[in-house]
């Protein structure tokens, strides 16, 4: 719930017509980036295992915190576009792997 609520805090005063002209009567809306930790944080729960200090045996990363991880990047990356740039090798890879597999869904 907390990665999931990561990318929803970075959506606030977010409006689809920010890439567009904007006028001189919109009014300035809140946007605050997220720390860099933060995001960095939020990446590393992007990988299948997490990450492990030592000589401990890394830990499966639940499928659902990784859901929930790639869609706050998703929306790190509307909202920052140089961020965007640097994560979208990862997120192409990931879509790539999960098309090639065969659905269990099925």
């Amino acid at each position: 719930r907390a990665v999931f609520l990561c990318g929803e805090l970075s959506m606030i005063g977010f409006k689809w017509q920010e890439d567009m002209n904007p006028s001189k009567n919109d009014v300035l809306v809140f946007y605050h980036r997220p720390p860099r930790k933060l995001v960095a944080l939020v990446q590393s729960f992007l990988s299948k295992t997490l990450p492990c200090q030592g000589g401990v045996q890394p830990i499966e990363n639940p499928e659902l915190i990784r859901a929930h991880a790639y869609v706050a990047v998703g929306k790190f990356c509307i909202r920052d576009k140089d961020f965007s740039k640097t994560c979208l090798n990862i997120l192409a890879r990931e879509l790539h792997e999960n098309l090639s597999e065969p659905s269990s869904a099925t």
